[in-house]
């Protein structure tokens, strides 16, 4: 048995010498091992530190900005009349906006930027509309999505549970053939 031990042992050493010591034939192999180890050396040396420099493009333009000239809007201008032109003001182009329990700042926009704000919530409420359902009479989408997501569900637990029991019967009988019949051989 002693024997046989040393034997394993043996050859297992030999594996591991013969893992450990892989010739390889290929030129390219022996190129990339030679340039890795060039790199570890290099690694191991200090590395020269160059200073930071930062350096600004001459090229280098802020863009343009349009800027409008209107009076501020602050919460009390929300009612006032726009009717009216001011002595020597721009008018202010605001939409009239209900008081809303959230905080908020209101912020004063050109004429045409408010509109193609208001045009875009009008297309994004409309894509709302187009997307949800309603239900329509005794038709309820929302009540089909359930019970076919609840006969999924119940289809796949008795499936599953039926795999489950499967297993365990099969389980079972196992421990019980190797716990009970090899005793009475």
């Amino acid at each position: 048995m002693m024997k046989r031990m040393e034997e394993i042992e043996h050859y297992q050493e030999t594996v591991r010498r013969r893992y450990n010591q892989i010739a390889y034939a290929d030129v390219d192999f022996w190129v990339q091992e030679s340039k890795e180890e060039e790199s570890v050396v290099r690694d191991q040396q200090p590395a020269v530190v160059h200073p930071i420099q930062i350096t600004k493009l001459d090229n280098h333009k802020e863009p343009q900005v349009a800027i409008v000239l209107e009076k501020p809007l602050d919460a009390s201008a929300i009612d006032e009349d726009l009717s009216e032109p001011r002595n020597g003001t721009l008018p202010s182009f605001t939409l009239h906006i209900p008081p809303q329990k959230e905080s908020g700042t209101f912020l004063s926009v050109p004429k045409h930027v408010l509109q193609n704000l208001c045009d875009y919530d009008a297309r994004y409420r409309q894509h709302l509309k187009g997307i949800f359902l309603e239900e329509v009479g005794q038709f309820n989408p929302w009540n089909i999505a359930e019970s076919l997501a609840e006969e999924l569900t119940e289809e796949v637990l008795t499936d599953v549970a039926a795999e489950l029991h499967g297993f365990c019967e099969d389980y079972a009988e196992a421990v019980f053939t190797s716990e009970f019949l090899q005793v009475a051989e």
